[in-house]
């Protein structure tokens, strides 16, 4: 099974978002806080890029009742299937991933508004869209990479550790 990405590491950040409705208790919310607190993100697949070691990670959890985001940045240290680690998925009431990796944290967590993700990026559909990887500068969703490298530039300026 693959589980890193084999073109290397990303020239942006990799988004790994969590969405209410496959989050544990049904907050997006409470994945980003498992994933904080225990140094480790996950995800299904589906087709999506897989991250690289020491690939940079924007963490969000979107809060669609409030239209906020929830951010932290990380950076990934190595793939993990151990059961102590994934476990913290388990216990606090979280799904089971299918691929799990072990990070750094390099921040804080920032809450956005909607509007102020705006500011940042010109296309948020997009940017929070695990399916736009732009995985070399100058391709037609450069602009992507971009706009997430501004929010990783961001929430580092005010929240890093």
């Amino acid at each position: 099974m693959t589980i890193y990405n084999q073109q290397g590491k990303s020239p942006f950040p990799l988004p790994f978002t969590y969405k209410d409705k496959f989050s544990a208790k049904g907050r997006s919310s409470k994945d980003l806080l498992i994933s904080h607190q225990n140094a480790i993100i996950g995800k299904n697949s589906s087709g999506q890029r897989l991250p690289a070691i020491g690939d940079n990670i924007l963490v969000i959890a979107e809060n669609n009742a409030d239209q906020t985001y929830e951010v932290f940045c990380c950076s990934v240290r190595k793939h993990t299937d151990s059961p102590e680690a994934i476990s913290a998925w388990k216990n606090e009431g979280g799904l089971l991933w299918d691929y799990n990796y072990k990070v750094d944290i390099l921040s804080g967590i920032k809450e956005y508004t909607s509007s102020e993700i705006e500011s940042l990026v010109k296309d948020r559909s997009k940017v929070l869209n695990c399916a736009f990887n732009p995985r070399n500068k100058g391709t037609k969703i450069t602009q992507v990479g971009v706009d997430r490298q501004n929010i990783f530039q961001d929430v580092m300026s005010t929240h890093k550790i």
